[in-house]
């Protein structure tokens, strides 16, 4: 009896522990994914799984081949508008929230250079938060890519690119995790929006939801993590909370934008720049 009584608890933990795998880093849900070609060199998958970090977690992300779109920055410099807005109005086939800004008066907080131009300056970076200027997505000749603001061709990014977004914290850089600070922005669970680029140098956008019973949004270890799964090499936070959004042609915003509160997709949060998807001719 002592023998049958000591497998069965051995077999109880180990049904335990496959279980809280399966409700941590999940039994692999990222072969859940619902997958949408929009055209070519843009796919869209969409994942709402109750399997990963032991909750409900609401996501949608583009895969891009560079090659096969543009990727551009489109701001408001003392205004706000939804990100839908921006997607509609430049006709772009896609277009997700971007840095961050000052939600009173509009206009980014941190460098932006867009088209060679610099609408914010370094000096004039108005936010005191040293990890959302701690890095850059920038687009030079049409390629884009992600740095730490302290590499050492930082200088030649802000140069001699067309287009610079500084935001952060820098999640991935060079395959290797980037040190997180420990403070409430970063351990606590929030919407997310994030940019990363992989080995064989494609683009990945991604927002999770969050705020809600139905998704409880990531911290930035877990984006980090996602990142992580999908052969991501550099990988950047975007700005997110009520901002997170997505916005695609011709369906109108996918996720859950949370400014609401409500697991709709009516919460969309108005922003002061965007990164657009535009179809090659």
């Amino acid at each position: 009896m002592k023998v049958c009584y000591h497998y069965r608890v051995f077999l109880f933990f180990i049904l335990l522990g496959n279980y809280s795998l399966l409700n941590s880093q999940s039994a692999d849900p990222f072969n859940q994914w619902k997958e949408e070609s929009l055209s070519s060199g843009i796919v869209w998958k969409h994942l709402h799984t109750d399997q990963m970090f032991n909750g409900f977690q609401n996501l949608n992300a583009l895969f891009l081949d560079p090659q096969k779109i543009a990727l551009k920055l489109l701001f408001e410099q003392n205004s706000l508008r939804k990100t839908s807005s921006f997607g509609q109005e430049y006709g772009a086939i896609a277009a997700v929230n971007g840095g961050f800004f000052n939600v009173e008066r509009g206009g980014s907080v941190t460098f932006l250079k867009v088209g060679g131009v610099e609408i914010v300056s370094m000096k004039d970076q108005s936010t005191g938060n040293q990890e959302i200027r701690s890095a850059a997505f920038y687009i030079h000749k049409g390629i884009p890519g992600i740095t730490h603001a302290r590499d050492s061709l930082w200088h030649f990014h802000l140069h001699e690119t067309s287009d610079v977004l500084v935001t952060g914290p820098l999640l991935l850089y060079h395959n290797e995790r980037y040190p997180l600070a420990s403070s409430p922005f970063n351990n606590n669970r929030h919407p997310r929006t994030g940019i990363c680029i992989t080995e064989d140098e494609k683009i990945i956008l991604l927002t999770a939801d969050g705020r809600n019973s139905k998704a409880y949004g990531l911290t930035l270890g877990e984006l980090t993590e996602i990142f992580e799964s999908l052969g991501c090499r550099d990988a950047i936070n975007l700005d997110g909370g009520g901002s997170t959004t997505l916005w695609l042609l011709p369906y109108g915003v996918v996720n859950k934008p949370s400014d609401n509160r409500l697991f709709d997709h009516e919460g969309e949060r108005p922003v002061a720049n965007v990164l657009a998807i535009f179809t090659i001719d």
